[in-house]
Formats: C-alpha cells, sequence, structure tokens
C-alpha cells in the first residue's frame, strides 16, 4: 500500500483534534493521495471526549490504523489531496490514461467468471493459469476475452469470492450446490470478515 501512496501528515491544528500518525507506515511518493480531511471547520469536541473516554477504559487510541493493528479508536486519513478533492482511481489512474490505444473501458457489463486453462510441462499437469474472462450484458449476450500476459480480478472482498466460484475455483460443496464444476479446491471468501467501525 505504501508504493501507491503520498500521504500528508497532520497539521498541529489536526493533532491537537486526534489525529495520530507514524510516517513508518505511509508511503511518499505514490499514485493516490490520502491526507486528513480539513474543510476550515472546527473539529467537533466529541471526536476528542470519545478518543479520551476509550483511552479511559483501555482502549488503543495513539495508533495509526496503516500500522496494520486496526483495532481501538484512530482518527483515520481519507483519499483526498490537499485541497480536499478526492483522490480515486479514475482521477489518478483512469483520466491521466484514457486515451491510450491500448486501453478500452467497457460500462455496464457484467464478469461470468475467470477462464482458467491447465498448464503442462513435458505432458504432466502442473496446474492451472487465468487466460481470459467471460463477461456481457447477461447469459445470452456475453463474450470470452483473452488476456496476452495475466488477468486481474479486482471485484472487491465480496464479489471477487462469487467470480472465482463461478469460474470453478472454490469449495466442492459450495459448486455442486450451484452446478459448477471444481477446477481448484479452494476456501475463497471463507474467511471474509466485514470491517466493523463506529464512526462519530
Amino acid at each position: 500500500m505504501q508504493k501507491v501512496e503520498t500521504s500528508r501528515p497532520p497539521n498541529d491544528v489536526e493533532i491537537a483534534a486526534g489525529h495520530y500518525y507514524d510516517s513508518a507506515c505511509h508511503g511518499t511518493n505514490g499514485t493516490v493521495h490520502s491526507g486528513f480531511r480539513n474543510t476550515g471547520e472546527v473539529y467537533s469536541p466529541i471526536i476528542k471526549a470519545f478518543m479520551n473516554s476509550s483511552e479511559e477504559r483501555g482502549v488503543p487510541t495513539k495508533l495509526d490504523f496503516h500500522c496494520g493493528v486496526p483495532r481501538g479508536v484512530s482518527m483515520i486519513p481519507n483519499s483526498l489531496h490537499k485541497d480536499q478533492t478526492r483522490s480515486d482511481a479514475a482521477r489518478e489512474w483512469l483520466l491521466p490514461n484514457y486515451k491510450r490505444p491500448n486501453l478500452q473501458v467497457l460500462t455496464g457489463q457484467f464478469v461470468g467468471k475467470v477462464l482458467i486453462n491447465q498448464t503442462t510441462i513435458s505432458g504432466h499437469k502442473t496446474g492451472h493459469k487465468a487466460v481470459g474472462v467471460n463477461f456481457g450484458t447477461n447469459k445470452h449476450v456475453n463474450f470470452n476475452v483473452y488476456a496476452k500476459h495475466e488477468v486481474l480480478l479486482a471485484a472487491g472482498s465480496a464479489v471477487s469470492p462469487r467470480i472465482l466460484e463461478y469460474s470453478g475455483i472454490g469449495l466442492k460443496p459450495v459448486l455442486d450446490a450451484a452446478g459448477v464444476q471444481q477446477i481448484v479446491d479452494l476456501p475463497v471468501g471463507l474467511n471474509m470478515q466485514d470491517q466493523t467501525t463506529a464512526t462519530v
């Protein structure tokens, strides 16, 4: 994550409001900008009171969730430029590159499954490789496209496992119930835990 981030440390006002920042856990030369929301308005005193009450109860508060231990109470940075405009995938990756001849964005399409081939060396089966995807507007209008190098699946923590299961990657009982032939036995999505947050 640090490689794609350009972080903005909190200023004195933000630190006084309760922001905690560990520079060792942030990037300085990436594409996505991150920093604390600052609209010029005074931070609500409820935030600091909530953090103080949590600390009195033994809940960690002086921590930066980017350091890998997201248990406690902390004010988190947002994907924002210094002028408070959002720093998202569209602004940082798509818009600067959308005129490239080797990039085509299709809207209104849904991925049905990843296309997988058996790999062999000297006639021996060695595993499987993703070679493309099946996509379309519905099950009657769909297409197969094939990758020259690799297939990247980025459909989020809830939808990515579903696409993998439709592709034959998953637990046999789950795939059997959906009428999908198993290709790889892997418990995709089984240990996913939702983030629990209380926002003030």
